[in-house]
């Protein structure tokens, strides 16, 4: 199933225990205050996830990754981009 969802940024500089998962919605995202990213993907897993690869944060304070999240079986639980804020997944 394919989906669409405009992601929201949280207030940067918090530790990441500051930020409760329940406080979290489907597609936020926020930046400690040791510069890691973390997001919570708009579909499949309700965790927040530490994001290890590339995020580019634009002027206007949204971000473009992609985001790939496996369960500890390694199925794959949600894969998709953000452009500029815009979390996009499965097929159009």
């Amino acid at each position: 199933m394919a989906g669409v969802v405009m992601g929201r940024r949280r207030a940067d500089g918090l530790a990441r225990a500051v930020v409760p998962e329940r406080d979290l919605l489907p597609g936020d995202f926020y930046r400690t205050r040791d510069g890691v990213w973390y997001v919570r993907p708009p579909a499949g897993s309700r965790q927040v996830f530490r994001m290890d690869r590339t995020v580019t944060e634009h002027p206007d304070g949204s971000i473009s990754c992609e985001v790939f999240v496996a369960d500890g079986a390694g199925r794959v639980d949600f894969h998709g981009r953000v452009r500029r804020g815009l979390w996009r997944w499965g097929t159009p």
